[in-house]
């Protein structure tokens, strides 16, 4: 048996490999959703919600300064295909404005959303995860607003699924 043979044999094996550890995580994950006491964990909800605020978003405490957090989420931005085409066209025409010395490309960065007292926060980052914009929301434009289950499709499904059963989005139109 030469080696071109062993090649083909080996990916298999690998590629099994990986599919079933990737398998076992995501069991593993789903049973400690499945076997979590919610009513528990909903009594320690202001704990958890202070300790993840200093250690992984302390940009939004300081942003917020003396105003309480009452809730917090991430958020996005639709972006469809013809969104990434707009967007691919404006680099390329921005390179070609350096005489192709420059090469452009568009980010979409992190959104947050933060509930403080009747008034909602929506913090805008830049590329370098500094806060970019702050928008504010008054009780008067939020009667405006309109929240729907939005649709889960795709990729977007399978990555929701693969962190619980009743994984929902939900988009907010301001």
């Amino acid at each position: 048996m030469n080696i071109y043979s062993l090649i083909p044999i080996v990916c298999i094996i690998l590629s099994l490999g990986y599919w079933f550890y990737t398998k076992n995580k995501i069991s593993q994950q789903v049973q400690t959703v499945d076997s979590t006491d919610f009513k528990a964990e909903f009594a320690n909800a202001t704990l958890y919600k202070n300790q993840f605020l200093i250690s992984e978003l302390p940009f939004l405490k300081k942003a917020m300064e003396q105003s309480p957090i009452d809730a917090f989420n991430y958020a996005n931005t639709e972006h469809n295909m013809v969104d990434a085409l707009k967007d691919g066209v404006k680099d390329k025409l921005k390179g070609m404005a350096t005489l192709g010395t420059v090469r452009f490309t568009t980010v979409a960065t992190p959104k947050y959303l933060v509930l403080s007292g009747d008034k909602l926060h929506l913090f805008d980052t830049d590329t370098d995860g500094e806060i970019d914009k702050h928008l504010i929301f008054e009780p008067t434009q939020l009667k405006n607003s309109r929240l729907a289950v939005y649709p889960l499709e795709g990729q977007i499904k399978a990555q929701a699924q693969a962190r619980g059963k009743n994984v929902k989005a939900y988009k907010l139109s301001l």
